[in-house]
């Protein structure tokens, strides 16, 4: 374990209670500020395990209302971490990150980042496949084929529709013909 450089002259009173393993690096405070609707200061112990440890690394903070009580949350949740058979997934991160279905513990610089290039050149979610489902000839549905096309998608509906007409004449030799 790695203690952050700090400790050396701020918070030397306290020593961590448990065996963190390999070169994790390990910082804490007594009253921490957290941000959000609600701020409030809290003692924290925060721990960033070597990525040869973790399945990649990672940060993990435990809050209490003393610093051991802290580290017990940090502790406990490392353990929790350790133990899981990750599942990792994108969620609502575009910036390359990820979060464990799981345990929740998060990895960031896994996949590559999402660039969203203009607002109909954003990357099509999985819960717009029952959109495109919808028989509706709307603005909103002839983007979104649009954006599905852009992103190779390229099922279309059983019978052909005025918006595949429009599709083709962007996108010539894609959509079926139209019928009347």
């Amino acid at each position: 374990m790695k203690i952050a450089s700090q400790h050396a002259w701020k918070d030397s009173e306290y020593a961590p209670r448990h065996e963190w393993p390999g070169d994790t690096l390990v910082q804490w405070g007594g009253n921490g500020l957290v941000l959000g609707k609600d701020c409030y200061t809290t003692a924290f112990f925060e721990a960033f395990p070597d990525k040869k440890i973790t399945a990649g690394g990672g940060f993990i903070r435990g809050e209490g209302k003393t610093i051991e009580e802290a580290e017990a949350d940090a502790f406990a949740q490392f353990q929790k971490e350790s133990s899981c058979r990750h599942l990792w997934g994108r969620e609502h991160y575009t910036n390359g990150g990820q979060l464990c279905r799981h345990c929740r513990a998060f990895r960031g610089g896994v996949v590559k980042e999402v660039v969203i290039l203009g607002r109909h050149r954003k990357p099509v979610a999985w819960y717009h496949a029952y959109d495109l489902e919808m028989d509706s000839d709307s603005k909103y549905i002839r983007i979104l084929r649009l954006r599905a096309k852009l992103f190779g998608i390229t099922e279309r509906p059983p019978t052909a529709t005025s918006t595949d007409a429009v599709i083709a004449s962007i996108f010539p030799g894609t959509a079926p013909e139209v019928s009347e």
